[in-house]
């Protein structure tokens, strides 16, 4: 199968561009190789020229005999004849220098074709590389600028959250050093918590209309984060942020009118509007005629987004909520810039490759031209001819640059993806963004979310392929999708783009969604999740005893190492043990129904040679790691051996390893493939309902560690009174309060749960405990001899 140069040349994980950088070096040095020959040609065409006009100007010499002058005339003597041996063998030397000129003429004449092709190539390629080159070391700054910049505002972020929750402790102790009959009698004259937290705040008039400060900061706040923000240009540069004045009306009409019902009115939001451009919360941007148009019209900036007579535990959470708004947005132009570089990058290693292949091919030509050139000539140079001959038969363009990919391959690793999460421990995100991000993100995190051992992006991917996707006939069923997993389709622009549909989008990913593309497309996207999972698919900690287990370049043992590679799988956690299960299933399956022979049919080699990266792979690349050779030899022992005896298929057996069992739906699974789930042709056809929770962030602020002097009366009080104080709308504090009640619920509900064979396990393991280092291996011999025996 040949090498993809977007395949393999990227670099480790220290330096993802270095491989990038080292194509540009050699294909720079190729074309220092391409003006070589083009000077050596030019020199050779000289000389042909020279050679032929000589030979020819030897050729045309006509020699006249001389007469001696002691000769005399009467005597009668008898000029020379011209058919003389001496005057053939001067014609002879005249015809063969002709012919010898005309031979080198014609070597000149197919040399400078050759010349005039090569330059025109040499031209037209430098100017493609540097000018490709150049567009890639941009969108590297730029990209090396936003991850900084994502870094940045992510620390700011934390330190934020940490103010807030220091801020919220000093306001819960100071509740707590308030005399209770005042709390009683707030929360009592007010009647709910609305109004104890409306009580505690600065009433003001704002466009006519009373808001606390606490309300004003809110709504202000909100029009920030809802109003879509863009970036303008203008003669004297561009502007950063900036809101039109109809776009913050609309979110008034809409938003403003929870707060304040009269804000429905436009005549009252467009007073609210002045008002906030008056008193310097938004300021139009210079444009052109700018001044002439209504306010609704003009764009604006905005300046000022709170007011400062606002409580310091509500000021230092607003402003905690705007740095994780700023974070998440930076991480988001981060990512773009990043899928960008990585298009760039491909697409410069596909022109390379071209580039490569066409001046390979010329080479190729130029070498056939002066070897057809050098056949025309004398026979004393029939034996170079001959040395070109062999040489020219050895020479293959397809063969030397996957020669030049084998040796030259710096490494599978790419850029890694930047995934979202919170910015401190101090905070909980909740959102269908983050619960439908799938792309960098490890499978056991994935398969938890998911409810299922094998997480849904993989399961629902081998589930279409395996009923057909919308060109299955075209490309031949089953038959086709094996050839389809052969190709190179994971940096296909539609896979980037589905990617991009799936990753955060909200929505879960859909069965009928991934029928209606193309066979490519889906397993594009199975190979990117791959390559993006943050460990391979078999983990981390195999990779260096399989290795050891492949040291042995002959196969003579391939058979005695199925117990050893069983053992080794055993080790990994059930999430990823059962997703490689289910693709080393759905391989088998392939070759079953497409009659392919796993022992002797080359697309075995050659798909284990395309997935084996994917599937095993180190934690830290590196140029070493690049020329490993045993992932390809693993996957393809697991394609040849069936199943049974490579997986767990009798009893459920408990991992080895401390991650062994990994809770989903608040059941613990162990280690077996049995189940619906790991087999997407029993796999149900119904999609995943919708997330539950809305479509934006909820941040929660975790509550604090309570201090052991504080009553639990007093604690339940401090907790009323934050919940109170926090927030006019009463959100936060319900979220800190059904924490405590949640996580009480879900301790019981855990032990309710939990099934007779459950608790009888859990017993025995703490019977276990009690047991020396002798008598537990004592007692793992004897399981191990019962399992030999079964």
């Amino acid at each position: 199968m040949p090498h993809a140069f977007e395949d393999i040349f990227w670099g480790p994980t220290s330096d993802p561009l270095s491989g990038v950088k080292k194509l540009h070096d050699n294909y720079q040095y190729g074309v220092t190789e391409l003006e070589e020959i083009l000077n050596f040609i030019s020199i050779r065409m000289a000389t042909e020229e020279y050679y032929a006009n000589r030979l020819q100007e030897m050729a045309a010499v006509r020699m006249k005999p001389r007469r001696s002058s002691s000769v005399d005339e009467s005597v009668g003597f008898e000029q020379e004849p011209n058919n003389s041996v001496l005057n053939q063998v001067l014609v002879t030397l005249r015809q063969e220098a002709t012919i010898i000129s005309s031979t080198h003429r014609h070597m000149h004449d197919t040399l400078n074709k050759t010349y005039t092709s090569l330059k025109r190539f040499l031209d037209d390629h430098r100017k493609l590389s540097q000018s490709r080159k150049e567009l890639i070391d941009t969108a590297t700054k730029r990209y090396d600028v936003l991850a900084a910049d994502v870094k940045v505002k992510r620390k700011d972020a934390g330190a934020k959250w940490e103010l807030a929750h220091l801020a919220d402790i000093q306001h819960k102790k100071d509740i707590l050093e308030r005399p209770l009959s005042s709390v009683v009698s707030s929360a009592a004259g007010s009647g709910d918590a609305g109004a104890a937290g409306k009580s505690l705040d600065v009433v003001l008039s704002f466009a006519e209309l009373e808001f606390t400060v606490v309300e004003f900061n809110d709504l202000v706040g909100d029009l920030e984060q809802s109003v879509p923000i863009q970036d303008v240009k203008s003669i004297i540069g561009t502007y950063k942020s900036v809101v039109s004045g109809s776009d913050v009306l609309k979110c008034l009409l809409t938003n403003g009118a929870k707060v304040r019902r009269s804000l429905e009115s436009v005549p009252v939001a467009t007073a609210f509007l002045n008002a906030l451009i008056n008193q310097g919360f938004l300021k139009s941007i210079a444009l052109r005629n700018s001044n002439k148009l209504a306010v609704t019209e003009q764009q604006y900036q905005w300046k000022k987004t709170a007011l400062e007579n606002e409580p310091p535990h509500s000021k230092t959470r607003r402003d905690a909520e705007r740095a994780e708004l700023d974070y998440k947005n930076a991480v988001k132009i981060a990512e773009e810039a990043r899928v960008v570089l990585e298009a760039h990058c491909v697409e410069h290693m596909r022109t390379v490759q071209t580039a490569l292949l066409e001046r390979l091919t010329l080479a190729r030509t130029v070498i056939s031209s002066y070897i057809d050139s050098e056949q025309s000539c004398v026979s004393p140079i029939t034996q170079s001819v001959d040395r070109f001959s062999v040489l020219l038969e050895m020479f293959s363009p397809e063969q030397q640059v996957q020669v030049i990919a084998e040796r030259d391959r710096t490494g599978n690793a790419r850029l890694k993806p930047i995934v979202y999460s919170a910015s401190s421990n101090k905070i909980r995100v909740e959102s269908r963004y983050v619960q439908s991000l799938c792309f960098g993100v490890s499978v056991e995190t994935l398969a938890e979310r998911d409810g299922r051992r094998v997480p849904t992006l993989l399961r629902k991917c081998l589930r279409a392929l395996v009923k057909g996707c919308i060109d299955s006939e075209e490309i031949g069923g089953r038959k086709g999708e094996l050839d389809v997993w052969l190709e190179s389709n994971m940096c296909a622009p539609s896979v980037q783009a589905l990617r991009n549909e799936l990753n955060g989008s909200g929505k879960p990913v859909s069965l009928e969604k991934l029928r209606r593309r193309s066979t490519s497309d889906v397993i594009g996207l199975i190979k990117l999740w791959l390559l993006q999972l943050p460990g391979s698919i078999c983990g981390d900690e195999v990779y260096e005893p399989l290795k050891l287990l492949y040291l042995s370049k002959s196969d003579e043992y391939a058979e005695m190492r199925s117990g050893s590679i069983k053992s080794l799988l055993t080790t990994l956690n059930p999430a990823n043990y059962s997703s490689l299960y289910a693709l080393i299933n759905h391989w088998q399956k392939l070759f079953e129904e497409t009659g392919t022979n796993t022992k002797k049919d080359s697309k075995v080699a050659e798909l284990s040679q395309v997935m084996g990266h994917l599937v095993l792979r180190p934690k830290n690349e590196t140029l070493v790691t690049a020329h490993d050779k045993h992932p390809h030899r693993f996957l393809r022992d697991l394609l040849t051996h069936p199943t049974s005896e490579l997986f767990q298929t009798g009893p459920p057996v408990t991992l080895r390893s401390a991650t062994a069992s990994t809770s989903f739906n608040g059941s613990t699974q162990s280690l077996t493939i049995e189940g619906e789930d790991l087999d997407p042709e029993f796999d149900d056809d119904v999609d995943d309902q919708v997330f539950a929770g809305s479509e934006n962030d909820r941040i929660i602020l975790l509550e604090s560690v309570s201090s052991p002097s504080v009553s639990p009366q007093q604690e339940k009080r401090a907790s009323l009174e934050s919940n109170v104080s926090v927030s006019s709308s009463g959100v936060v504090g319900k979220d800190i309060l059904s924490n405590d009640l949640d996580a009480t619920r879900f301790k019981d509900n855990s032990v309710a749960n939990k099934s007779d064979e459950d608790l009888f396990l859990e017993e025995e393991a703490a019977g276990l405990e009690d047991l020396n280092e002798e008598e537990l291996r004592n007692l793992e011999a004897e399981m191990d001899q019962m399992l030999a025996d079964d």
